[in-house]
């Protein structure tokens, strides 16, 4: 599952924010963790508005659930420190959130071999109801049951 995660970040001037961009010796970094670090990714400057700088990073989930927290915890001298704290849900679809299964091609040979039993069930049965014995049968049954 992808993820994505969005920090605006600004600088005040005097009067005025302006957007805050890190020195090119810096990064400013987004933790995923759930006890223990899963990523720790470099956040990419996104786009600027006229008042701050948006970072932003994209990546897949590990293949685990449980409850995860986005963390940013970027402290630099001369600077208000940036401490984010966002806790998510990472769990798999429940069994009533994945597609029908007739929109997944991958099940139509399932799909297709299961209305072809069912449908040479209904063949048997219909022949077994509506054809009558032959000859020899007719008479054995007549002579058990006399």
């Amino acid at each position: 599952m992808l993820q994505s995660f969005s920090i605006e970040l600004s600088t005040w001037d005097f009067d005025h924010y302006k957007p805050y961009i890190a020195p090119p010796t810096d990064a400013v970094q987004l933790e995923f963790s759930m006890l223990s670090p899963f990523h720790r990714l470099a956040l990419t400057p996104l786009s600027t508005t006229p008042n701050s700088t948006i970072y932003s990073a994209t990546f897949r989930t590990p293949d685990q659930h449980g409850i995860f927290a986005f963390k940013v915890n970027y402290k630099r001298p001369f600077l208000t420190y940036v401490e984010e704290k966002k806790q998510v849900t990472v769990r798999h679809f429940a069994h009533d959130e994945w597609p029908r299964s007739f929109r997944i091609t991958q099940a139509w040979p399932w799909i297709s071999g299961l209305w072809t039993i069912i449908g040479g069930f209904l063949c048997f049965v219909v022949l077994w109801l509506y054809c009558e014995p032959t000859g020899e049968a007719r008479q054995r049954i007549k002579k058990e049951t006399t």
